[in-house]
């Protein structure tokens, strides 16, 4: 659980490759940081599907961008696409940055 946000989080990367001193990355992953991105998004969607039927009818609202920033690499992983693709088929959920 990531309360108060979201229900849940999950990853599509791992910090920013900008390090923008005005952003939280910044000064929460170091000076010497490394981008992660995360390409299993099939095994995440299924995941992600099991957990929205878990708490039905409840709505279950999901986290994707809370340890980096999805967007910075979008125009090589085309992943932040592909997430919100998949979000837009689905009922009782909702996805926040």
């Amino acid at each position: 659980m990531c309360k108060p946000s979201a229900h849940y989080q999950f990853y599509l990367m791992t910090n920013s490759p900008g390090h923008c001193e005005y952003c939280y990355l910044f000064t929460t992953q170091g000076k010497k940081t490394y981008v992660r991105v995360y390409v299993n998004l099939e095994k995440t969607f299924k995941a992600i599907d099991k957990d929205i039927a878990e708490r039905l009818p409840k709505k279950t609202v999901f986290e994707a961008a809370s340890t980096g920033d999805p967007l910075a690499v979008e125009h090589i992983t085309g992943g932040l696409y592909e997430t919100i693709s998949h979000f837009g088929t689905l009922t009782h959920t909702k996805l926040i940055k």
